[in-house]
């Protein structure tokens, strides 16, 4: 009787330890690696919205912005009140990303009338804690995004576009990332 209380202690300790975070297939888009769609879709991932459409956890996200050693808040440097009308379309593959012996890049077909001159990039956890980030001009690639598979496995990937009259756009989708 005292091992098996021994026992469920332990099982109680080590099952309430903090777990590392994994999407379901159905929290994501599934695409090969060409980029075609060849599974679940989720309707919320790869949009291109308002900066004044972000909820509470976006906006969170967006409050920890650092490029360089300084931050950016993207609600006080754009415009962030504007009408989307521009044509959109963004594909993430493949996702998931290759298991082992994969390439470590998730590529991105976009195809949209956005004449963007400044873009940002942010890869956050479940948590929204961010990861990495960086940002470019648009003379800069938006097409391949090297993931290190070794800092998450799981990520959320966000871009966000400024265009010519100031407004920012932004959008994100749910990644299974390579493992080790």
């Amino acid at each position: 009787m005292q091992h098996l209380f021994k026992f469920l202690i332990l099982v109680v300790l080590f099952s309430s330890c903090k777990k590392e975070f994994h999407f379901s297939k159905d929290e994501i888009t599934e695409t090969d690696a060409s980029g075609n769609l060849v599974g679940n879709i989720n309707p919320n991932d790869w949009l291109l919205k308002p900066l004044s459409e972000a909820n509470e956890f976006d906006k969170n996200v967006f409050s920890q912005l650092l490029i360089g050693d300084s931050t950016r808040d993207v609600y006080k440097l754009y415009n962030t009140n504007c009408v989307n009308d521009y044509d959109f379309s963004l594909v993430a593959y493949p996702n998931p990303m290759p298991k082992k012996g994969g390439s470590g890049y998730l590529n991105l077909k976009m195809i949209t009338n956005l004449e963007y001159s400044y873009f940002y990039k942010i890869i956050v956890d479940k948590f929204g804690t961010i990861i990495e980030s960086g940002a470019g001009l648009a003379e800069a690639s938006f097409d391949k995004i090297q993931i290190n598979p070794l800092i998450k496995r799981d990520f959320i990937l966000y871009y966000i576009f400024i265009d010519e009259n100031n407004c920012a756009f932004f959008g994100k989708g749910n990644v299974i990332g390579s493992k080790k």
